[in-house]
């Protein structure tokens, strides 16, 4: 399965308590996630960060990579890590391919543009902007089932879209202006 959005911000922005440090990325990440993390023994949790950290650096430097790489970065050097790994991805894609069409292609699409996010190595923005602008045009095209079946995979995702500075971004989304920064703080 194609890398998770959720994944890459949970490992671009994983604090030392498992949590996401702003709304975007709050926003990706679903509950079961958090507590896959927070559930690990402490020796697992450092293994499991000093894993984020190379990936991090893979994505910082530009190279594509993967929620299976993450797992099989695993694989060798920490291998009682990589089996829970293994299971968590096994768990994450049986619970996504049991969504409707319209939620696996939203996820689908951020997935895609996560890519272009490090294309050079460095955040792009101006195609980070664009992202948080299609998420919110994206989710309000949905119906109301297929809405709350995204809200339920990502909970958060509403706190995002009721936010005021996100909203202030949806009227005029042209780039990442001080509204989709405060949204990031």
């Amino acid at each position: 399965m194609i890398l998770f959005t959720s994944t890459v911000f949970l490992l671009l922005c994983l604090s030392v308590n498992g949590r996401p440090e702003n709304l975007v990325a709050k926003a990706f990440l679903n509950e079961d996630q958090v507590h896959f993390y927070k559930a690990l023994p402490a020796h697992d949790r450092q293994e499991y960060d000093a894993i984020a950290e190379e990936f991090r650096n893979l994505i910082g430097a530009g190279i594509e990579v993967q929620f299976k790489d993450f797992v099989n970065m695993a694989r060798f050097k920490y291998p009682d890590l990589y089996e829970k790994l293994a299971q968590r991805q096994k768990e994450m894609e049986d619970k996504e391919n049991a969504l409707p069409e319209s939620v696996k292609k939203f996820i689908k699409d951020r997935r895609e543009e996560v890519k272009s996010w490090f294309a050079n190595g460095v955040l792009d923005e101006k195609a980070f902007a664009r992202s948080a602008s299609l998420t919110g045009s994206q989710i309000a095209a949905m119906d109301e089932p297929d809405r709350a079946a995204l809200f339920d995979y990502y909970p958060h995702m509403q706190e995002l879209l009721e936010n005021p500075h996100f909203k202030a971004f949806m009227t005029k989304p042209d780039g990442l202006n001080d509204e989709l920064l405060a949204v990031l703080e």
